[in-house]
């Protein structure tokens, strides 16, 4: 399965796609195959040279992937693939919740905190943070993204209001368009042309 996934970027690389995007799931065996999103996305930069590499997304419930811990590894993929990285978190939902021992109400704002602390992190030399959810003692995190300020930031969404957020937070905005019709798609951009 993983190297028909790395065959398939090569070739979609070699006929000029824009990007390769890859999910991060648990606790389900249909799609869950990606468990570590940062991991495909670095062999496929091994074998690629110009596809963007995406993630859509990492899961941001601090339960599950801790920020630093998400800014490290994107940044390393951002630097093995030569400046490609195309970021993006999501917030998760159900079986991953109840697996993690995560507060799904607080899954909202845990999103909204990590879309501000990661490209903190990437940005400069000392960084800090300290809030009621989250406490980081000032450390200099590394490696940093080769793009400059940072890789363009996206959110995945589902409902009015995470395409509001990703729109008030000045983010692109993952939607999906399988089985949904023309016309909720029309009112999830204009949410975020809203926000």
């Amino acid at each position: 399965l993983y190297e028909q996934a790395i065959l398939q970027a090569q070739l979609a690389d070699e006929l000029g796609y824009g990007c390769w995007w890859a999910v991060e799931h648990h606790t389900s065996p249909e799609f869950s195959w990606s468990s570590a999103p940062e991991l495909i996305l670095t062999a496929i930069a091994r074998h690629t040279r110009r596809i963007r590499l995406g993630t859509s997304g990492i899961l941001s419930p601090f339960r599950i992937n801790h920020p630093v811990r998400v800014a490290e590894r994107a940044a390393l993929v951002d630097v093995l693939s030569n400046g490609r990285l195309e970021f993006g978190l999501a917030r998760s939902g159900g079986a991953e919740w109840e697996t993690f021992e995560v507060d799904g109400a607080a899954t909202r704002e845990e999103l909204r905190e990590a879309l501000h602390v990661v490209p903190r992190i990437w940005s400069g030399h000392s960084f800090k943070w300290d809030s009621p959810r989250l406490r980081i003692p000032e450390r200099n995190f590394v490696p940093k993204p080769i793009q400059k300020p940072h890789p363009p930031l996206w959110q995945t969404v589902s409902n009015p209001e995470s395409c509001a957020m990703a729109g008030e937070l000045g983010v692109g905005m993952l939607g999906s368009c399988v089985f949904i019709p023309v016309e909720r798609i029309g009112s999830q951009i204009e949410g975020y042309e809203r926000g």
